[in-house]
Order: C-alpha cells, then sequence, then structure tokens
C-alpha cells in the first residue's frame, strides 16, 4: 500500500512509495483510498488503527498529504451488530424489499437474486467514548 506521494520538479506528482519501500513511478497517479487510509476500527469501547477483516490501516499516506496541503477527515462506516436469526421473532416487522431490479456492481459479476431478511438492528449512531 502507498504511504508516500513522490514529488518531481515544480512539485509535480511523479508516483508513490509502498509500506515496503518500493518506488513506483508514473505520469498520473490516482490514489483510491478508501477506508484505509489512518483506519480504525471500534471493537466496544477499544479503538485499534486496522482495515477490514484483519487487515492492517494504511499508514503515512495521510499525514504526507496533510504535508502538501490537503485536507483529509474521516468518514464513519459503522457496520451494524450482529445478531443471530435464530433469536429474533419477525411476525411483528413489515418485508422491506430491495430493487426490482437487481444491478451488480461489479460487471463481470453472476449473482443470483436471494432471499433477504429485514434483520439490520441499529444499537446507536453515536460512539461510545
Amino acid at each position: 500500500m502507498a504511504i508516500d506521494i513522490l514529488l518531481g520538479k515544480n512539485d509535480n506528482v511523479e508516483g508513490v512509495q509502498t509500506f515496503f519501500g518500493m518506488n513506483f513511478y508514473a505520469p498520473s497517479v490516482v490514489l483510491t483510498t478508501g477506508t484505509f487510509m489512518s483506519g480504525k476500527i471500534w471493537v466496544g469501547r477499544t479503538s485499534m488503527p486496522a482495515g477490514r477483516a484483519g487487515e492492517s490501516a494504511s499508514e503515512g499516506l495521510t499525514e504526507n498529504l496533510q504535508c502538501l496541503g490537503f485536507e483529509t477527515d474521516r468518514l464513519k462506516t459503522g457496520t451494524p451488530a450482529r445478531v443471530d436469526i435464530r433469536t429474533v421473532d419477525f411476525t411483528g416487522l413489515e418485508p422491506q424489499p430491495g430493487d426490482k431490479e437487481v444491478l451488480p456492481s461489479n460487471l463481470m459479476c453472476r449473482f443470483s437474486r436471494c432471499i433477504q431478511h429485514n434483520s439490520t438492528l441499529q444499537i446507536t449512531t453515536q460512539n461510545l467514548v
């Protein structure tokens, strides 16, 4: 993952440096930062740097972009609590069907429509700390 921007003459971007110290040069650079850039997860009241599913956060790139004058901020992408479907009484809920025409986000993807249960449980929208 990229941790630094490589600048050339006149401060033009020439490439990126990776976590492993490798430099990649290109005529153009597109950063697709996702949620890993200075990623942080919360487990209960405990926070730690991380990506998703045990992957590491991209550390360093945020700070280096800030040094170049870019403004950065956090995007909260909370995941609802996981609930064992066998412990929920769905009889009082109304079905909330998805779109009639389902389009995949990846056009190379083949998929079949599956039965979806209304099982999202939102406990809070506020951080615990």
